[in-house]
């Protein structure tokens, strides 16, 4: 089976808020992110979060998925993947990594690399746009322990580097795919694109 892990224990030093909680359409920046995947009806959905993780919980508390406390997240966005693969159930054949702050990747994008997955039983799937990769990146379970093994705070991009001539490229027709919010002007340009409503950008996020 084919399972979501979504990142999303940082401390958004950049933005010196909980971008988490951000408005975002009806919800918040999470919210979004999370619906995105569950339209898309992966097996399962895991979301690992560290800084503020009761709160963020609270907020989130009515959406069905399965939450993975990671106490390390200090350690970098490495620490959050491999909590979150050790979480994973023993069945799990592939998962979908993903940002937290994906609110625009389309649900469309998202079941075509399961599907391709399923079909071609490649072990890496890396969707692209306009000749550049985005998320989520799908990783086969031969790929489950180097996920473990990474360090530092730069996720798996060395990972998929060290084996892009193993890896399908799924070309999409979706920018969704690289436009996370990593700073106040990110978040102004959602804004900007109608998909903020109510939202206050004086809280503290700049």
């Amino acid at each position: 089976m084919v399972v979501a892990l979504i990142l999303a224990a940082g401390r958004s030093r950049r933005m010196e808020c909980l971008k988490q909680l951000l408005p975002v359409g009806n919800g918040t920046l999470l919210g979004e992110t999370i619906r995105k995947f569950m339209e898309a009806s992966p097996a399962g959905i895991y979301v690992v979060i560290g800084h503020e993780a009761p709160l963020i919980k609270g907020r989130l508390s009515s959406m069905e998925v399965n939450w993975v406390e990671n106490p390390y997240y200090r350690e970098g966005m490495s620490s959050s993947i491999r909590e979150g693969i050790r979480a994973l159930p023993g069945e799990t054949g592939a998962v979908l990594l993903a940002l937290g702050d994906l609110p625009l990747v389309q649900p469309g994008t998202i079941r075509k690399l399961i599907n391709l997955f399923l079909n071609s039983r490649s072990e890496l799937v890396v969707p692209i746009h306009q000749g550049r990769p985005g998320h989520p990146v799908l990783f086969g379970k031969r790929y489950f322990k180097d996920l473990e093994k990474l360090t530092g705070d730069k996720g798996a991009r060395d990972l998929i580097q060290a084996n892009k001539e193993k890896a399908l490229f799924l070309e999409v027709e979706d920018p969704g795919i690289y436009y996370d919010i990593d700073t106040g002007r990110d978040y102004a340009q959602l804004i900007r694109k109608g998909k903020v409503k109510d939202a206050n950008y004086d809280q503290g996020c700049r």
